[in-house]
């Protein structure tokens, strides 16, 4: 990073949260802070404590903990009657196997509890699949996170059909605004490895009553 747009620049070990808070309070001592970002997502929980320990804006530890650990997602979800596909948290290949006939079958998808990019996501059709695939998410890893999230797998029913996020701003309970559709382009199966997005300010699914029912915004 340059330095133009640099005011103050601290290096502190960022897998040290109490030497993170302490440069902060330096700063916050000698300057105006009016908030805390980062964009690595290794570091998301940090920011977030740092945020709420310096009482700034930002997400809570507890937010981005559920987001972060996809069984505490759709755990979440299904608290709040937000439709998501069905998810079990296995402890190894034959249980693994067991949930995948409970689910209906013959696909089900395996996944890291916590990962991101779609990293060791597989798609299964048997049970031998099953098992490799099982294997397979429990040795994943992607860059930077090998230390971060909770370990685990899930395994959840198989939905066809292209795939999508929505990108909100939440300020509150009754506060949602949607900014963005993000049309997602993946690799072949049985990856789901994510190659590309597509962000369109005309798409028309902005409009979709189902997707604004489901987001909670009028």
């Amino acid at each position: 990073m340059g330095n133009d747009h640099v005011a103050v620049s601290i290096s502190v070990d960022l897998a040290d949260t109490e030497a993170v808070a302490q440069a902060v309070a330096g700063l916050t001592s000698e300057h105006r802070v009016a908030g805390v970002l980062t964009y690595m997502e290794q570091h998301l929980a940090l920011t977030a404590s740092i945020a709420e320990r310096f009482m700034l804006p930002g997400n809570s530890p507890s937010a981005v903990d559920a987001c972060r650990d996809e069984h505490l997602s759709r755990s979440i979800l299904a608290a709040a009657n937000v439709p998501s596909a069905r998810s079990y948290l296995v402890p190894d290949a034959e249980t693994a196997v067991e949930y995948a006939i409970l689910l209906g079958g013959p696909a089900v998808v395996l996944k890291p509890r916590s990962m991101g990019g779609s990293a060791g996501v597989r798609r299964a059709d048997t049970p031998d699949q099953v098992r490799n695939a099982f294997h397979a998410v429990q040795g994943a890893v992607l860059f930077g996170l090998e230390k971060t999230g909770t370990a685990g797998v899930l395994i959840e029913e198989y939905l066809d059909g292209p795939e999508i996020s929505l990108e909100c701003v939440v300020l509150g309970h009754d506060t949602i605004h949607i900014a963005a559709i993000t049309r997602k382009y993946l690799g072949e199966e049985p990856g789901f490895q994510e190659t590309g997005h597509l962000v369109d300010a005309s798409d028309p699914l902005l409009a979709d009553p189902r997707i604004r029912e489901v987001a909670g915004t009028p």
